[in-house]
C-alpha cells in the first residue's frame, strides 16, 4: 500500500484505493478518536519501531502491506487527518533513529551462527558486552517489575510492568440486571496482584532491537528447554517462598482489545511485539524481603550457546 523512501524522506502511497477503503472504515469507528495528540504521536512512534525492517548489512525498509500492525498505522495516520495535524515530521523524528544503523562488522559470522540455530529451540539474552563475562559464568538476574518503569531507561527497555491501560471508545461495564454503567474517559486499567521479579529473553535476533536498546551483545542459548528448567530449579533452591513460572508474551492492543488468555504478569501492549519476548515471572508466596534484583547461578557446562558482539 505505501512504504516509506528514505533518501527522499515521505511517505510514497503505491495503493490508493485501498488507502481511502481502510480509511473509510476507520472513520465508521474511529476508536482513537478520544486519545491526546501526545498519545496518538506515542503509537505512532511505536508501530513504524514493529515495522520498520533491518538487516546485518545496513540495510532498512519501511513497507506497509497488510497485517494488524499496518492497519493500525493507518488508522494513526487517518486519525492525524481528521485532526488537520501534518504526521510527516513525526515520521521523519521516528526514522532519524535509525540513521546510524550500520553493517555490522562481523555479519558473516552472525549470520552463520544464526544458520546454526535453524530448527532448534533458541533463547536470546541481549545485553551490553560488560556482563558477557557474568553470563558466561553462570550468572541470571531477576528484576522487580516496577523497576522498570524509569525515566532514566531509553524508550524500548523502559515499561510499566505492572499496569496495563486500555482507552476503549464507549466502553461499559454491564451488570446482571443489564444495565450499562459508562466509564470515566473510556479508560481501564489492569493491574498485576502485587510486584513480581521478572527475566526477559527473546526468541529472535533483530538488529533492531541492538539499536532501539543501545545493545552491544547477545547471548545465543541453543537448548533453550534445558536452559529455562535449569534458571527454575536453581531459583527454586535459593527462593524457596517463591513460584517461578516461564512462557512467551502476549501482545494486545489497549485501544482495541481488554480480553487476554494469559495472566497480566505475561502481557505487553503490541508497541513492543518485535521483541518477541518469553520471560521468567517469579512472585513470592509471602513477601519478607523485597530486593530490586535477584541473583541466581546456573551450571553452564549444561547449556549449549554462542555469544554475538555488535
Amino acid at each position: 500500500m505505501l512504504h516509506y523512501d528514505f533518501i527522499k524522506k515521505k511517505l510514497i502511497f503505491t495503493d490508493s484505493k485501498m488507502l481511502s477503503f481502510l480509511h473509510e472504515i476507520y472513520r465508521e469507528q474511529r476508536y482513537l478518536m478520544n486519545i491526546s495528540d501526545e498519545m496518538l504521536s506515542e503509537r505512532l512512534e511505536h508501530l513504524i519501531i514493529n515495522l520498520i525492517e533491518l538487516d546485518f548489512y545496513g540495510g532498512k525498509s519501511l513497507i506497509i502491506k497488510q497485517g494488524k500492525m499496518a492497519s493500525a498505522l493507518i488508522d494513526v495516520f487517518e486519525e492525524f487527518n481528521l485532526r488537520n495535524i501534518d504526521y510527516s515530521p513525526l515520521i521523519e523524528t521516528v526514522l532519524s533513529r535509525f540513521e546510524k544503523h550500520a553493517k555490522f562488522m562481523n555479519c558473516s559470522s552472525i549470520l552463520k551462527q544464526l544458520k546454526d540455530c535453524a530448527g532448534e529451540k533458541c533463547l536470546f539474552k541481549y545485553t551490553y558486552k560488560k556482563y558477557l563475562d557474568l553470563l558466561r559464568k553462570g550468572d541470571v538476574r531477576l528484576k522487580l517489575a516496577s523497576s522498570y518503569n524509569d525515566d532514566g531507561f531509553n524508550v524500548a527497555i523502559r515499561d510499566d510492568e505492572i499496569n496495563i491501560i486500555h482507552q476503549l471508545l464507549n466502553a461499559r461495564i454491564i451488570t446482571e440486571d443489564g444495565s450499562e454503567i459508562p466509564i470515566k474517559d473510556d479508560i481501564i486499567i489492569r493491574s498485576a496482584f502485587s510486584d513480581y521479579y521478572v527475566g526477559c529473553f527473546s526468541v529472535t535476533i533483530d538488529p533492531k532491537i541492538f539499536l532501539t536498546s543501545d545493545y552491544d551483545a547477545c547471548l545465543i542459548i541453543k537448548n533453550a528447554d534445558i536452559f529455562a528448567q535449569e534458571v527454575i530449579d536453581r531459583y527454586q533452591d535459593n527462593y524457596n517462598n517463591s513460584t517461578i513460572l516461564f512462557g512467551p508474551v502476549e501482545y494486545i492492543d489497549p485501544y482495541i482489545y481488554l480480553k487476554s488468555k494469559n495472566k497480566i504478569e505475561f502481557v505487553k501492549t503490541i508497541y513492543y511485539k518485535y521483541e518477541t519476548e518469553f520471560r521468567f515471572v517469579a512472585f513470592d508466596r509471602i513477601w519478607i524481603n523485597k530486593e530490586e534484583e535477584r541473583k541466581i547461578n546456573i551450571d553452564m557446562k549444561k547449556i549449549d550457546y554462542d555469544i554475538i558482539e555488535k
